[in-house]
């Protein structure tokens, strides 16, 4: 199988640098008063741009993102084989780090943009979440523990909760905007987690059939 400690590791920094990115921009637009603090994934108070709109934090949050992107598109390369379903996540998460770099160019203060953010992001979630069920359904014969059945009914879930959410969240405003936000920041939060579910997954796996092959070749 492919190298396990790279799927692992790339897998560990999509989580990382995507959490710490959000999370360092949040802290820096508290202390130059653009927010105040407050629990988002709970309370929904900012979206999850509205963190990264203002210098400097801006620059943090671009730069980050762009590495993500980068990062999900070398995830996916080293994992696409010959398997069934293989193609459609492959090109997949080629389209969703392409409408998350676009996302990222015109992320700022200026609303004449907010139509292009807006749709960025919008594909970004549906194709990224839609790359992961393909991911793990293409890897459904070959890995088998509990993570990845774990990781793969969350991926269900999250598509299912999508069809309902995903829409509204563009239709809604005013009184139901703080509820949207939440969505959106639980929706960020999961998805990076399932990138890491499948790591820890895949390495468990490769741990599990060389312990196997070597315990057979006694």
């Amino acid at each position: 199988m492919l190298n396990k400690h790279k799927v692992f590791i790339l897998s560990l920094l999509i989580f990382l640098v995507s959490i710490s990115t959000v999370l360092v921009s949040y802290y820096i637009s508290i202390v130059y008063n653009f927010i105040k603090p407050c629990i988002p994934n709970i309370e929904g108070c900012y979206s999850i741009s509205r963190v990264g709109r203002n210098p400097p934090a801006i620059y943090i949050f671009k730069s980050g993102l762009i590495v993500v992107s980068f990062l999900i598109f070398y995830f996916y390369f080293l994992l696409r084989t010959d398997k069934k379903y293989s193609e459609i996540f492959f090109v997949f998460s080629i389209l969703a780090s392409l409408f998350l770099l676009l996302y990222i160019v015109f992320l700022g203060e200026n609303n004449t943009y907010r139509f292009f953010r807006k749709i960025g992001i919008f594909f970004y979630i549906f194709l990224i979440i839609f790359s992961q069920f393909f991911l793990y359904l293409s890897y459904k014969n070959f890995v088998k523990n509990y993570f990845f059945y774990f990781g793969y009914y969350l991926s269900i879930a999250i598509i299912l909760v999508s069809i309902i959410c995903l829409p509204l969240m563009y239709a809604v405003s005013g009184e139901f905007s703080q509820l949207k936000n939440a969505i959106s920041w639980n929706f960020f939060l999961l998805i990076k987690i399932n990138f890491l579910i499948f790591g820890i997954s895949y390495y468990k796996n490769t741990n599990e059939k060389h312990r196997k092959n070597i315990q057979e070749s006694k």
